[in-house]
């Protein structure tokens, strides 16, 4: 829920099974979580809740709604607020974070931040495609704070935008930009999707604006 609360219950019966709140979703905008992730732990044989809120994200048993202090850093992992499902990929949870505005990567055994990429003024407002054999990050990224006002096109620099991170370093690898400086709310919306079959013999990623467009890029450069 958005107010922090997340609970279980047995699909067949509609028993409560456990209901517990961790941390305050509730930020300095209005709510809009969007879901968390289930994983399974192998040395721990359990699964997993890896909750974002505006506080960090919770390392939650399935069974029983407790926090598992022996992963993620005593059970959290960061200060900052997330609204999007974390990934996770070869014990590192990836982050998307919104006040303020970034990606970070997360060691999930010790919980040690691993690193991290400043996005500034613009937002990730949707949940992020990680593509495991090339290694990358693929998020989108909504307007700058203020969208409407250009008083500083700094901020503009990742706004309306697509871009890939390298999973490893967190470093840019490409950026494709609809606008330089959007003034019209153009978000760039929804999950990336991987292009299942290559397009002109590339690999291809596909992404969304609210400008009505829908862009077809090489996921090697980001070029259309």
């Amino acid at each position: 829920k958005q107010d922090g609360n997340v609970g279980a219950l047995n699909y067949k019966t509609g028993e409560r099974l456990w209901y517990k709140k961790y941390g305050n979703l509730r930020s300095i905008d209005w709510p809009r979580v969007r879901g968390f992730l289930c994983t399974y732990d192998e040395d721990l044989n359990s699964f997993i809740i890896l909750m974002p809120t505006a506080v960090g994200v919770f390392c939650i048993n399935l069974n029983d709604g407790s926090l598992i202090k022996s992963r993620c850093k005593n059970g959290k992992l960061g200060e900052y607020e997330s609204r999007v499902s974390p990934k996770f990929l070869n014990n590192t949870v990836y982050v998307a974070t919104t006040n303020p505005a970034g990606i970070q990567a997360y060691n999930f055994l010790n919980g040690k931040l691993i690193w991290h990429f400043d996005l500034g003024n613009s937002k990730p407002w949707n949940n992020f495609t990680v593509d495991e054999e090339k290694k990358l990050i693929f998020v989108n990224i909504g307007s700058p704070n203020k969208w409407p006002v250009i008083n500083n096109s700094r901020k503009y620099k990742y706004s309306g935008s697509l871009l890939a991170l390298n999973s490893e370093n967190g470093k840019l690898v490409w950026q494709f930009q609809e606008h330089s400086k959007d003034t019209w709310n153009h978000d760039f919306v929804g999950q990336p999707i991987l292009s299942p079959t290559k397009i002109n013999g590339k690999d291809v990623i596909i992404t969304f604006s609210k400008s009505g467009n829908i862009y077809f890029l090489n996921k090697n450069d980001g070029s259309p």
